[in-house]
């Protein structure tokens, strides 16, 4: 069991995270498509990413490489998976590619305990930083095929569960928040008891702590501390996930369309996982200054935010941009389904 243990400081220093990174949460629903026996939330969603992954478009390799990186079980890969989360997806994919030589050695050699690796997984255990790029270049396709589809829900999910802990903190304290986040955790004070793999106290010593809810991570509880930061505390979100699916119908995205105009509802789709203007521009399959205007009057209507970063700007849903979509895929799917009743 771990044990936490708050100050006053501590407890005034403790927030819920928007959500995990994408990266995160990408390496971790690799590891649910490796498990057969799943819960139903994410049967339709395997399904349809197993099919993408099949088609003739996918690159060969891109699931020889995930797979054998990312197992069902068992040890995983810190370097995909860092205990400081990334800025963005693209901060992650590039720590990623930053892996130091020493670091894929041990990693890999740890990973080799567990299972047979192929002769590639060796040389890269070698630092070779062709193999490297690889495997990069498949964890941006797998994102793509598997979570950017759905990441507008991911989001409104996470909105929903800060929500909830929100009001339970509102109502009934400190008590209600943690009350809130599942069976795994007990709130004994000054102690929060954490169902771990390890025995271990932790003394936040006025550091705080963050909350991240996730998604595709359904196990027990996972800490990670990094130097100059409060530890993060990442557990499996405890909203009724059958609720949603994991991506949006086409009809949804017709119903926006017919709400706010095509390319301005596919820009609003395509701000999901956080894109630059040019980005939404390639996507939405329109004009980087078309992809402006539109980013500037979504912004306006409070769907998106936009913020500088070096020499782009940055677009992100908001909590009520992501509830549109998670609201319109969610209407949708109760309009078809009574029409096939």
């Amino acid at each position: 069991m771990l044990r936490i243990h708050f100050t006053m400081a501590d407890l005034a220093r403790t927030r819920v995270a928007e959500m995990s990174d994408p990266l995160w949460e990408t390496v971790l629903s690799l590891r649910l498509m490796q498990q057969r026996n799943t819960i139903l939330l994410f049967d339709c969603w395997q399904r349809r990413t197993r099919s993408k992954l099949a088609a003739p478009t996918t690159p060969p390799g891109v699931k020889t490489l995930l797979k054998t990186l990312v197992p069902a079980s068992g040890h995983l890969l810190s370097f995909l998976s860092p205990a400081e989360a990334p800025r963005s997806w693209d901060d992650g994919i590039e720590r990623v590619l930053t892996t130091s030589r020493r670091q894929l050695g041990t990693e890999l050699g740890l990973l080799a305990e567990s299972q047979p690796l192929p002769t590639w997984a060796q040389d890269l255990a070698d630092g070779d930083t062709g193999i490297l790029t690889q495997v990069a270049d498949a964890l941006r396709v797998y994102h793509e095929v598997a979570l950017v589809p759905a990441w507008s829900q991911l989001l409104a999910l996470a909105a929903i569960e800060r929500g909830v802990l929100g009001r339970a903190m509102l109502l009934k304290g400190v008590d209600g928040l943690f009350a809130s986040l599942g069976p795994a955790m007990r709130w004994n004070p000054p102690i929060l008891e954490v169902d771990s793999h390890t025995d271990r106290d932790l003394h936040l010593d006025g550091r705080g702590l963050v909350l991240v809810p996730t998604v595709f991570y359904r196990g027990k509880p996972v800490l990670s501390e990094v130097p100059d930061a409060p530890p993060t505390l990442a557990y499996a979100m405890q909203q009724d996930l059958k609720r949603y699916a994991m991506s949006a119908p086409p009809q949804a995205k017709r119903s926006l369309a017919a709400l706010l105009g095509p390319t301005r509802a596919a820009v609003l789709a395509n701000v999901s996982t956080g894109a630059t203007t040019s980005e939404l521009a390639r996507r939405a399959n329109t004009s980087v200054a078309s992809a402006s205007r539109h980013a500037s009057v979504l912004r306006e209507a409070g769907l998106i935010s936009t913020r500088r970063i070096a020499e782009a700007v940055q677009h992100t849903l908001t909590d009520q941009g992501a509830t549109l979509l998670a609201e319109t895929a969610e209407t949708d799917r109760r309009r078809q389904g009574e029409a096939e009743s």
